[in-house]
């Protein structure tokens, strides 16, 4: 959006509304820790207007930060497939996962995370919003597939019930909900937004075989706030990276539901963003 273009409609948007827009940031979303830069607050208060006055409007992230082209080997091969399903089928591997728990276990007892240290702040005087981490080019066929794309690592719930576990032996349990790995995960790094959901090859056809998968994903492409203002920073990344570190490299996964059906369900579940 030219910058004229996005001030003139910010000045249209009624201060009740960014009013509104800011009590949910702050207020109704009692884990976010930072304050969002003003600048995606804007950028989310003309997204939020536009989805509620312009019918079929989907948020898209800056043309800079999407792959011009697809590079050589950017392609979603038959053994692609093949090793995202092997990697689904070894999530789920009693082997494995004796493996996984031990080391989660120590790296849990040498690095309790760093949500353990962050000091408590008021709603009055929220700090200033720490430098956050950049993120690598969202795969090409964004521009032309109807689907969001996660920025996380393939995960499976047993996964998640070792690391609960693993959490447990340390002392380091903080919930005692159904989604406490989830929740224990967002406590101790001190990251605002690993959320669970489906994806798949980032490259792969649509519905030619395609193997779903569980991702933790960290940001999204669905909205300004998703994408940008729950990013964590270097420090909490580089735990999770740690974390994560039996599971391989994060990377970007495309949504197994269309834009439309995204907004639907995160509707349905009361997510504001």
């Amino acid at each position: 959006m030219p910058k004229s273009t996005f001030v003139e409609s910010v000045r249209q948007i009624s201060q009740a509304e960014q009013d509104d827009l800011r009590y949910d940031l702050v207020i109704a979303i009692p884990y976010i820790w930072k304050r969002v830069p003003d600048q995606f607050l804007r950028e989310a208060v003309v997204e939020r207007y536009n989805k509620k006055h312009n019918e079929g409007y989907f948020w898209s992230p800056p043309d800079s930060d999407i792959a011009q082209s697809s590079p050589d080997g950017d392609v979603c091969s038959k053994e692609d497939l093949e090793a995202l399903a092997d990697m689904k089928r070894r999530l789920n591997n009693m082997h494995y996962l004796e493996e996984e728990y031990e080391r989660i276990k120590a790296f849990l007892k040498a690095h309790p995370g760093p949500g353990k240290s962050m000091k408590p702040w008021s709603l009055e005087s929220p700090p200033d919003p720490p430098p956050v981490i950049s993120l690598p080019p969202i795969p090409a066929p964004f521009r032309t597939v109807d689907r969001n794309y996660s920025y996380g690592w393939h995960i499976s719930d047993a996964w998640l019930r070792i690391f609960r576990a693993a959490a447990n032996d340390q002392g380091l349990l903080q919930w005692s909900t159904p989604r406490q790995g989830v929740n224990t995960l967002r406590e101790l790094s001190g990251c605002d937004w690993p959320h669970l959901t489906g994806g798949v090859h980032p490259y792969a056809p649509p519905g030619e075989g395609e193997p779903e998968i569980a991702v933790m994903h960290i940001c999204n492409t669905s909205s300004v706030l998703r994408y940008h203002g729950f990013r964590p920073t270097e420090e909490q990344f580089e735990w999770l990276k740690g974390l994560f570190r039996g599971l391989g490299e994060p990377q970007w996964y495309r949504s197994t539901v269309s834009k439309a059906e995204w907004d639907d369900i995160t509707d349905n579940l009361g997510l504001l963003w």
